[in-house]
């Protein structure tokens, strides 16, 4: 019944109107790019969609993927600060762990909306080019799904630690604007460490550009700065789920 609650709370939200913009717009772009060479792709004769599939990765790494999960993040938690919520929340005949693992659980969900619909776009996009313009070859050749999926999932396993960090932050600190404010400054750090992204495998905001731009030796499934990021995951969400149901009074 709570989980439901959560869905309803979310009902003419911009949050879904963000994450659907936010998957559209990096597809978009590389598409536009792709139709700005597109003598020169055609003439390559090659298959195109390991080069889509790159651009659109990168892309989604850099701007869309960790800038949208802060302020989704800080914008879903928000919804019980802005109206006061949270003292009602808590007064009802249900565990605060429940509260925190519904809250955390939508928010997992909301990421996966994320990756669902950026990869939506990515095929759609991929055959519009396809249909536009035959000699480029997206519908003569497959994409490699396994690839794809692969190197999705790895992303998002690489953000886990921004979500975590933020979600917490979201539930202590009343003012969203701060929040996404310390996503943006961390973010930016990220960006400003990119030639050095190899020494900075610790630092939670910048794993997903790891993943994508500098590869790390595989541990197994993953890499080194996604187990890393799986592990702050963990950490910081067992902190703020003993935050949550042992001092947090809204």
């Amino acid at each position: 019944m709570q989980f439901q609650t959560e869905i309803l709370k979310l009902k003419n939200n911009f949050i879904l109107w963000l994450i659907a913009a936010a998957a559209f717009l990096v597809p978009m772009l590389v598409t536009f790019d792709f139709i700005e060479h597109a003598k020169e792709i055609i003439e390559a004769k090659a298959n195109p969609w390991p080069d889509f599939w790159k651009e659109a990765l990168k892309g989604f790494t850099v701007f869309s993927g960790p800038l949208v999960i802060v302020m989704v993040t800080c914008m879903y938690i928000n919804i019980e600060h802005k109206y006061n919520a949270w003292k009602y929340l808590l007064t009802l005949p249900q565990k605060k762990s429940s509260i925190y693992f519904n809250k955390l659980g939508m928010n997992l969900i909301l990421l996966s909306l994320l990756y669902l619909l950026f990869l939506l776009f990515f095929f759609f996009d991929g055959i519009l080019l396809g249909l536009a313009y035959p000699g480029m070859g997206f519908l003569r050749h497959l994409p490699d799904f396994s690839f794809i999926f692969y190197m999705a999932f790895r992303t998002l396993i690489a953000f886990l630690g921004i979500l975590a960090i933020h979600f917490w932050l979201s539930i202590r600190i009343k003012n969203m604007f701060i929040n996404i404010g310390i996503g943006l400054f961390g973010i930016c750090i990220a960006i400003m460490l990119y030639r050095k992204m190899e020494q900075a495998v610790y630092y939670p905001y910048i794993d997903g550009l790891l993943t994508v731009f500098y590869k790390y030796p595989q541990q197994g499934f993953l890499a080194q700065n996604e187990i890393y990021s799986g592990g702050v995951f963990l950490f910081i969400s067992l902190l703020s789920y003993l935050d949550f149901t042992k001092k947090f009074r809204g």
